[in-house]
């Protein structure tokens, strides 16, 4: 064997390894979410609902044609009813799914950085403080996130086949590549709106390339492609419900929404996102230092590098920057450049320089391993609650009502998520159950701290003094 064939053997066997090194232990450390017997969500719950046939050809289909629906997103609805039909009922078999395609995009992200120049280890390290970032934790493990997954993983492809186009000598397979990244595109946007973003990081695949043509021009097309969907699409987007908090949009939220995703990875022990300027003054301060921090010492290796690093990550969550709520899995797209950029410049960096990177990454990883068993807790109260509210309604009257409320206030936002226009589970209706306000109306129940059920006492045993 030769000696170009022999190194050209050895980074293969190098690539395999590491491929296989961060699957394992991204599906090793995200075990917490895989245990998890049950739901984060009603989006869950209602989509399994949806899938609760005899058949898979009994399905109700999402049309893949119908471009004036709010969500246009036929490849993610589709996929979600078939998953729902098969796992839904096992909840740990359902969380699997998602975690292994979490696994799959953090692999992916390892190979993109690694493409891109950075070493073995340090490719290995982007992709785990990826995985195990507060976005990507909250992604993987709520199985309502199924779009976000998709994005990733078809936008991280796209960018591999773009910088593969430009190496190849044969003009047939360089063309077929480019091909293959509209193919992608137009998937991604089927999956998301999101993804109109993705001509954004198919720029970065000329970085280092000698001859970054293909990669334009793939970026082109995919330009093109995403300015037809626009043009589809712009009438449903434009006038999507304003009355809905989660989708209300208006130019003058960007600067509010850019600060809260820019500090959040740095706030642990915040759950979500939404409630970010509720925290502490000194603690919003401290995020901003790792914000500052971080940007000074990727500018202390090229001054232009600090501010890419924040306009990349920002350009990349334009879509959402206008809404008028933050959510965490919204980020999972846009925090693979604010991981990577750090990561390809890691071989510049001093000593000092490394540390403070280092302390914002197990800062984040703290802060998303928090969220990781957070997400397994919430998931432990709706399967005791739904099991017990489920025994409840199927053993009384057909006609009785039953109202419920949290034992606790800190509580009532479970309460809503687990009931909101939820209409059967596992078979049995939920059509008679309501949340109890907290003042003015007598609950028929009362959730437990841990889901469970229990009768409301009644007023006049309420008021007794034993």
């Amino acid at each position: 064997m030769n000696a170009p064939a022999a190194t050209v053997s050895g980074i293969r066997l190098r690539l395999i390894h590491l491929v296989a090194l961060v699957f394992m232990l991204s599906l090793t450390l995200q075990l917490p979410l895989v245990a998890n017997p049950g739901y984060f969500s009603f989006d869950e719950l209602q989509w399994w609902a949806r899938a609760d046939v005899e058949r898979m050809a009994q399905l109700p289909w999402v049309p893949w044609w119908d471009t004036a629906a709010p969500q246009f997103r036929p490849l993610t609805f589709n996929a979600w009813l078939i998953l729902s039909w098969a796992f839904a009922d096992t909840p740990v078999v359902m969380h699997l799914a998602f975690v292994v395609l979490g696994s799959i995009n953090a692999t992916l992200l390892a190979v993109c950085v690694h493409r891109l120049g950075a070493g073995y280890r340090v490719a290995l390290g982007a992709a785990l403080v990826f995985m195990l970032s507060p976005f990507a934790t909250y992604t993987h493990g709520w199985t309502a996130t199924l779009a976000d997954l998709l994005v990733v993983a078809l936008t991280l492809i796209a960018f591999l086949l773009a910088r593969q186009a430009c190496k190849h000598d044969a003009r047939i397979v360089r063309v077929g590549l480019v091909v293959a990244v509209a193919v992608l595109t137009l998937c991604a946007l089927l999956a998301k709106e999101s993804a109109v973003v993705l001509p954004i990081l198919l720029i970065a695949a000329c970085w280092r390339q000698r001859s970054p043509y293909c990669a334009m021009i793939a970026s082109a097309l995919a330009s093109t492609i995403v300015a037809s969907y626009l043009w589809l699409r712009w009438s449903a987007l434009a006038t999507i419900d304003q009355h809905a908090a989660a989708y209300a949009w208006g130019v003058p939220n960007v600067p509010a929404r850019a600060l809260e995703y820019l500090l959040f990875p740095f706030v642990p022990g915040l759950f979500e996102i939404a409630p970010l300027f509720d925290k502490s003054i000194a603690r919003l301060v401290a995020a901003g230092v790792f914000v500052t921090a971080v940007a000074a010492v990727l500018a202390g290796v090229d001054r232009r590098l600090g501010i890419l690093w924040v306009t990349l990550y920002l350009a990349l969550l334009a879509p959402v920057l206008v809404l008028g709520i933050s959510y965490n899995h919204y980020a999972y797209l846009a925090s693979t450049a604010l991981i990577a950029i750090p990561a390809l410049a890691a071989p510049y960096l001093s000593r000092t320089a490394a540390v403070v990177i280092g302390l914002a990454a197990l800062v984040s990883t703290v802060h998303g391993v928090q969220v990781m068993f957070e997400m397994r807790a919430v998931g432990e109260v709706q399967q005791h609650f739904h099991e017990d509210l489920r025994t409840v309604v199927s053993s009384a009257d057909p006609q009785q009502a039953f109202s419920i409320r949290a034992v606790s206030e800190a509580d009532e936002w479970m309460l809503q998520r687990f009931l909101n226009e939820i209409p059967s589970y596992r078979g049995t209706s939920l059509q008679r159950v309501s949340i109890a306000p907290r003042a003015g109306h007598a609950p028929s129940h009362v959730m437990q701290r841990d889901g469970r059920l229990i009768q409301a006492p009644s007023v006049d045993h309420a008021a007794s003094p034993d």
